[in-house]
């Protein structure tokens, strides 16, 4: 009786630990996958970026900027870098939960704050959709820094 459950336990003790091993592998490989996926999509938006044809805005135009609160903080305080992707207008209603917005823009990140942007007449940008995201929604790249004195006040994102 006792060899029969000692049998047991050391069957049950070996089969366990193959398990986790296992799923450690799964995980690693699914891991891979994501950011495998990820250099992908960034890959297709710079070479998208590169290509686009470049515009002047023919009146001022309200967008948004989805960020980190650390990026808006310092957004706020310095402007926004040339070359930084804004969406393509303003929609009325409620703000995305940041787990939406990341969805609906491709984002590698949650973002945490929406900050209201104003893009000036003659501002230079490229027109685009939006890469890794969902499908039908565009993005505008603006290829000149945009001043602390166009942003408007920062948004909290939900985080559902």
């Amino acid at each position: 009786m006792r060899l029969r459950l000692a049998a047991m336990c050391i069957l049950l003790g070996s089969l366990c630990s193959g398990c986790g091993r296992v799923a450690e592998r799964g995980v690693g490989a699914a891991e891979r996958a994501v950011d495998r996926r990820g250099m992908q999509v960034l890959s297709r938006d710079l070479e998208r970026d590169a290509g686009g044809k470049l515009a002047r805005l023919p009146r001022s135009r309200q967008v948004f900027k989805y960020t980190t609160r650390a990026d808006a903080d310092r957004f706020l305080k310095d402007g926004i870098p040339a070359r930084s992707h804004f969406t393509s207008g303003i929609e009325a209603g409620r703000p995305l939960k940041a787990s939406r917005a990341a969805k609906r823009f491709g984002l590698a990140y949650k973002p945490e704050k929406r900050l209201p942007v104003t893009l000036h007449k003659g501002t230079a940008v490229k027109f685009n959709k939006v890469v890794g995201g969902s499908p039908g929604f565009g993005e505008i790249r603006v290829e000149e820094a945009t001043p602390p004195s166009a942003i408007g006040k920062a948004v909290r994102l939900g985080q559902h």
